[in-house]
């Protein structure tokens, strides 16, 4: 079993979102902790998850309405973020990083 496939606890009570759009739009920087991040949106959009994420037709795709978790990668102990990508139509991508 790998490390997001058990129940975590959610590090905030509140979550925060990014409107996606046809260039790759970034959350504010997140304080270092948490351990993977549940994404969702209301589109399909491509995501990348880390320190200094830049989000590409290469990134994990996800596909709207559906809720994803993801690891958050820590290599150096910076803030990270999350970018995304719309992959045909905009729309928000709603994020909750989790311990």
């Amino acid at each position: 079993m790998d490390r997001t496939s058990v129940l975590r606890e959610p590090v905030v009570s509140a979550g925060f979102n990014v409107a996606s759009s046809g260039s790759a739009a970034n959350s504010a920087n997140q304080n270092p902790g948490p351990t993977c991040i549940m994404v969702w949106g209301t589109a399909d959009v491509y995501v990348e998850v880390g320190e200094g994420a830049v989000a590409t037709a290469g990134s994990t795709p996800i596909p709207g309405g559906t809720p994803f978790f993801l690891p958050i990668l820590h290599g150096t102990g910076a803030p990270w973020r999350v970018s995304v990508l719309q992959i045909s139509a905009a729309g928000t991508v709603y994020c909750k990083a989790f311990a």
